[in-house]
C-alpha cells in the first residue's frame, strides 16, 4: 500500500460546507442586524439591475482548515454567480 502525505492537503470530509445560495447575503454568524442585511440585499439587487453583475456575500466563522482562497473557489463553483459568456 502506497501512502502519500501532503502537508497542506485537506481531507474533503473535514472541509467547511458551502451553504446553498438562497439569498444575496448569507450570514451564518449573525454579524448583521436585520436592517443591515436588508440594506445590503437592496443595494446588491439595485447594482445587479443596473449593471447585470451579480454579487453574493457570505459571512462564516472560519474556513479552517482550508485556506480562504480555496474555500472561496468552492463557493464560486457552487454558487455560479455571473452571466454565461460575460465573464463577470
Amino acid at each position: 500500500m502506497l501512502q502519500v502525505f501532503l502537508p497542506h492537503a485537506v481531507r474533503a470530509e473535514s472541509l467547511v460546507a458551502v451553504p446553498a445560495l438562497t439569498a444575496q447575503v448569507t450570514d451564518q454568524i449573525g454579524m448583521l442586524e436585520a436592517t443591515q442585511r436588508a440594506t445590503l440585499e437592496s443595494t446588491l439587487r439595485a447594482y445587479a439591475d443596473r449593471t447585470g453583475s451579480q454579487i453574493g456575500i457570505l459571512l462564516i466563522a472560519s474556513t479552517a482548515p482550508e485556506a480562504i482562497e480555496q474555500y472561496g473557489i468552492r463557493v464560486a463553483d457552487a454558487w455560479k454567480l455571473g452571466r454565461k459568456g460575460v465573464d463577470d
